[in-house]
């Protein structure tokens, strides 16, 4: 799951719970607690999930576990220049580790054009969803890198190009700077209507975080493109992405094939004394078996308690390929309940 940065600014009133009050007393306390409202921000959000989910082999399984714990640091000491580093819990190895770190240059008053560089995720796939758990399109093709990319922006229009060394390297040999992707994109919003559109471009798709461990490396690269669009007003959204190769896959061993993936949902915000969101999310995969499932389709019901505190339940269902098509033809559920918490100072 992406990283999400919400703002925290240390105030006075955090730095009294701390028993640092007195020492910001004086003016040049008070100054240099605003110095560091001004200059530092830092974002976190807690996701705690109790499920009960069946496997493709028929096996069940009820947890309450820690899903999502991150945290973020942003540094701005001058507006064209911020630092970025972004922490999460790895569940399976139970430890922090670095998500995110990186420098953004840019852009200026007269000049559209931003540098983005260090570890981040590139902009090759959009992955919204309202749903629990992670729409096939992010499964599949999530992509994070050591990486620099230059973007513009301009009147809603953004672009740009990145490089990266990845980890695939065809044919073995000396490893080289020569992955690469492009980006483009638009987006409108005001009172009435939200939308947005987006395509990309990556050399190698084998580098994404998923089938970078499950596929073979020193195979031809095979490029991928990514497209997605929504559109959101009067309360409802509809949203729609798909990722696919470019061309065959050819490994040096195993069955060759053409990785795709798609994802479409609807969802429905309504005010009835509370906040609640409606979301129905299908997602789907081609040539991935055993990797994914063919299919996922998911029914999702939230509520906003109040600012940044949420709850939601989901029912999801997942198709497995069919066993000649690598998988085991089997139907698996799952219910999730999942309580989360964004905190966010200034507002």
């Amino acid at each position: 799951m992406r990283s999400r940065h919400i703002t925290l600014t240390i105030t006075t009133g955090l730095l009294t719970l701390a028993g640092l009050q007195p020492a910001l007393a004086s003016d040049k306390g008070e100054g240099a607690a605003a110095t560091l409202q001004e200059h530092l921000t830092i974002s976190g959000i807690i996701e705690v999930e109790a499920s009960s989910r069946e496997a493709f082999d028929g096996s069940k399984e009820e947890d309450i576990s820690l899903a999502t714990a991150d945290f973020g640091i942003e540094a701005k000491l001058v507006d064209w220049a911020i630092g970025t580093l972004a922490l999460t819990w790895d569940d399976e190895e139970d430890k922090v580790t670095v998500d995110e770190a990186f420098i953004s240059l840019g852009p200026a008053e007269k000049i559209p054009a931003s540098l983005k560089a260090g570890r981040f995720y590139l902009p090759f796939g959009v992955f919204e969803s309202a749903a629990v758990s992670d729409p096939l399109t992010l499964k599949a093709f999530e992509t994070r890198e050591d990486a620099v990319m230059v973007r513009f922006e301009k009147a809603g229009f953004t672009g740009g190009v990145y490089v990266f060394n990845g980890d695939t390297n065809e044919g073995g040999g000396e490893e080289k700077i020569e992955h690469f992707g492009l980006h483009g994109g638009y987006s409108l919003e005001n009172d009435d209507l939200k939308l947005s559109a987006a395509v990309g471009y990556l050399s190698s798709i084998v580098d994404s975080d998923t089938l970078g461990e499950e596929l073979d490396r020193e195979a031809d690269y095979v490029g991928g493109i990514a497209a997605q669009a929504s559109v959101a007003a009067f309360g409802f959204t509809l949203s729609g992405e798909y990722i696919s190769a470019v061309d065959d896959y050819h490994p040096a061993s195993g069955e060759d094939g053409k990785p795709v993936a798609y994802h479409l949902e609807a969802g429905y915000e309504v005010e009835l004394g509370l906040p609640l969101q409606f979301a129905l999310s299908y997602s789907a995969t081609k040539d991935l078996a055993p990797i994914l499932p063919e299919s996922r389709l998911a029914a999702v019901v939230g509520v906003t308690l109040t600012e940044g505190l949420g709850v939601k339940v989901e029912y999801s269902h997942d198709t497995d390929y069919d066993s000649a098509d690598g998988g085991s033809g089997e139907e698996a559920d799952a219910v999730t309940a999942q309580l989360s918490y964004e905190f966010s100072l200034p507002k």
